[in-house]
């Protein structure tokens, strides 16, 4: 296997014991912060890449048993 991303190393160890991936969501640790500037920009990209899953600093996958 090919190391590609966390994202698709996940997706396939899920899909290998048998789980689907139902959905992906994206958190930020950098909502926690307060600050001045450089956080508040820091938060507007890490919010712009957690609309990509590949990208995201944190993911959470909601999972599905097999049928």
């Amino acid at each position: 296997m090919i190391r590609v991303n966390t994202l698709s190393e996940w997706t396939h160890f899920f899909r290998a014991s048998g789980l689907g991936v139902a959905r992906r969501f994206s958190y930020s640790l950098l909502d926690a912060i307060e600050g001045g500037w450089g956080v508040r920009v820091r938060r507007a990209v890490d919010r712009a890449l957690g609309r990509w899953p590949q990208l995201a600093f944190g993911t959470i996958y909601l999972l599905r048993l097999p049928a």
